[in-house]
């Protein structure tokens, strides 16, 4: 039992032998290493830092985020120096990748040689996480180094570099977004455009998003109408008023960008929008923030999943089937959590148009899923997706992020409805703050909606996470049963 267990760690005796330590840190019981892991870092010194870097190994996700969350606490010079030279340099990736994000967030003095030495390293996830530790330390001598590692062949890889590179250094990166924003990669592409509002003047800015919109890349038009939302220039609106024809989720995110940009409350129709912008346009100015009210919840869409809208046509339904949805959903109420989630799903499946791209995600341990991609809504797919849904039990632990990453890994989805009842437990990372920033920087080229749906979360850090998932991505959160 969980309170026993923590009963347990509560009356182990505080230490300082590390002797003791690093026996406990063999222990088979998780929670006893945890436990260990923090007393290392409440030592705060270089020979208990040095037993850190080899439990980011740990065969427990709960143990390695207990190690990361522990080592951002180090303070001592001796040690954090340890971890730069010594911990950077362990030919473990995971090591150094962990170690690159712990330099993110917690930016240490002098950790940029360490950072410049992985920016080399044979794995292309460590030279990523450095390049982003890189930026966010925001030390401009490494400029340069940061600007030989857009060679890299990736096209996902580059893109994020590129945004890395715009960050540290926008002046010195205005070439290369320019060149972006027609390479034939469209990751690169995507990267370019969000780029362009720190790095390029207003008009080429508003320009650069307004070419952007014709791109036959999604995510890329994607990124045009987030840029011309945010640019606080007249010369986005018509652009953005043209883009309401699109079709899915695009013409959504434009009649929300508008309202943002204008501040008016109108239908989202282009005619309507076209005959106030030509009594308008002479006096117009940018407003400071969008409708008062709840007016952006507007939408084109009668279906709703969950109480949420559904407007995009490249759809990912992620569902939790771990043991905590056999729960009941409420007292004397519609069955269990799980049966709940499955007969909703099919509802809102047979009322899809066939012109939209599905597919479904259930994980517990484990991630399974319908298909290898999303897949038009034909009648065969329908049936094939009703009978999937039947199979399914709910059993098992909570890989959250491993879902996430499977439903953010097929490039035809744009929209991801994400529901859960719980906190994760199992997969490569499962403490709130690891998740968000992993899927917040996995997401940045992708540029996917993540709707989150909590079916009763019954802490709040659990209610936080997928709060903060759906508000980092432009999502919505929808808490279906009130504690």
């Amino acid at each position: 039992m969980i309170w026993l267990a923590l009963l347990t760690i509560t009356l182990l005796p505080q230490t300082d032998d590390l002797d003791l330590l690093k026996s406990r840190l063999r222990s088979d019981r998780s929670d006893v290493r945890a436990a260990a892991i923090r007393r290392l870092g409440e030592m705060n010194r270089l020979e208990a830092t040095q037993l850190l870097p080899d439990l980011l190994l740990d065969p427990n996700a709960y143990v390695r985020d207990t190690c990361f969350v522990t080592l951002g606490k180090i303070d001592d010079g001796p040690a954090v120096d340890y971890l730069i030279n010594e911990g950077m340099r362990r030919g473990e990736s995971q090591i150094k990748v962990s170690l690159a994000e712990w330099a993110d967030t917690t930016r240490p003095p002098g950790g940029a040689p360490g950072l410049l030495r992985l920016l080399k390293d044979r794995s292309p996830a460590v030279r990523l996480a450095a390049a982003e530790a890189l930026a966010r330390i925001g030390d401009p001598s490494v400029a340069a180094d940061l600007e030989k590692a857009l060679r890299e062949k990736d096209g996902g890889v580059r893109a994020r570099m590129l945004l890395a590179f715009a960050r540290l250094a926008p002046e010195m990166a205005s070439k290369r977004v320019r060149k972006g924003l027609s390479h034939r990669h469209w990751q690169i592409r995507v990267a370019a455009v969000i780029a362009a509002g720190n790095c390029l003047e207003g008009a080429e800015a508003v320009e650069a998003g307004r070419d952007a919109l014709r791109d036959k890349a999604w995510p890329v038009r994607a990124a045009a109408i987030e840029l011309l939302r945010d640019s606080k220039n007249r010369s986005a609106v018509e652009p953005l008023i043209a883009a309401l024809e699109m079709k899915g989720r695009l013409g959504e995110d434009a009649y929300q960008a508008l309202m943002r940009l204008t501040g008016m409350d109108l239908p989202p129709e282009a005619d309507l929008w076209l005959r106030w912008w030509a009594l308008q346009e002479d006096s117009f100015r940018p407003a400071e923030s969008g409708p008062k009210g709840d007016s952006p919840r507007k939408t084109r869409t009668a279906l709703r999943y969950h109480g949420v809208p559904v407007v995009s046509r490249r759809i990912a339904f992620i569902l939790d089937r771990s043991g905590s949805m056999r729960d009941p959903l409420e007292k004397g109420g519609r069955g269990t959590k799980f049966e709940f989630a499955r007969k909703e799903l099919s509802r809102v499946i047979d009322e899809l148009p066939e012109k939209a791209l599905f597919n479904i995600y259930f994980y517990s341990d484990e991630v399974s899923s319908w298909k290898k991609r999303a897949t038009p809504a034909h009648r065969q797919s329908r049936l094939e997706a009703r009978s999937f849904l039947d199979r399914q039990r709910a059993k098992g632990y909570t890989n959250l992020y491993g879902a996430l990453v499977a439903g953010l890994d097929d490039l035809e989805v744009d929209t991801i409805y994400l529901l859960s009842d719980g906190g994760p437990s199992r997969g490569d990372v499962i403490f709130t703050e690891r998740i968000l920033h992993r899927v917040g920087r996995r997401n940045r080229i992708r540029r996917v909606v993540i709707h989150t749906i909590d079916t009763g979360s019954s802490r709040w850090h659990q209610a936080y996470l997928l709060k903060e998932l759906a508000k980092g991505s432009g999502g919505r959160y929808f808490r279906l049963h009130e504690e």
